[in-house]
């Protein structure tokens, strides 16, 4: 999991738990525990351990949430049968398409919009005891700072605006 401590990816980590899985997430130093007390096995600070370097893996799936990675350097760890999902495509995506055309690799973009069953799905899952990871909570007259933390790029989880005292 690229991308573990975001809101995409820490959610990600806990829906793969849920569902069985052995889950590696790669992160940034900070976010280590965060991601370790999402319910990821192994953990990687991303500035000390390249999770794509050859020589790791085999992986089922690499799931990037940041949209920064290749599918070239994660078919390095990719299982023979395995598979590369992004939530956000680039060229890069499509040359990874092309690739899979002659192998048994797959280079998939899953597209983060609203589908009636997998809400039913992720709601029986919280209702089974699955958190949603909540990183920060901000009144509304703080949803400013908020965002400023949100684009320093140092949060993990989801940023909470709270309406309740209003502005």
């Amino acid at each position: 999991m690229l991308g573990a401590a975001g809101a995409v990816g820490s959610m990600a980590v806990r829906i793969a738990k849920h569902l069985g899985a052995h889950v590696t997430g790669v992160c940034s130093a900070y976010a280590v525990d965060f991601v370790r007390a999402a319910g990821a096995d192994v953990v990687v600070d991303r500035a000390t351990t390249d999770a794509l370097a050859k020589g790791n893996g085999p992986y089922d799936v690499v799931f990037d949430t940041t949209g920064t990675y290749a599918y070239a350097a994660a078919a390095r760890v990719l299982s023979s049968s395995g598979t590369f999902v992004t939530t956000l495509p680039s060229p890069s995506f499509l040359v990874g398409k092309l690739l899979t055309l002659f192998g048994g690799r797959r280079c998939e973009f899953i597209p983060v919009q609203p589908v009636r069953a997998d809400f039913e799905a992720l709601g029986a899952m919280l209702d089974g005891g699955m958190a949603v990871p909540l990183a920060t909570r901000f009144a509304v007259r703080d949803v400013a700072q908020g965002l400023l933390q949100s684009k320093a790029g140092k949060n993990t989880g989801r940023l909470v605006v709270d309406v309740k005292d209003g502005f």
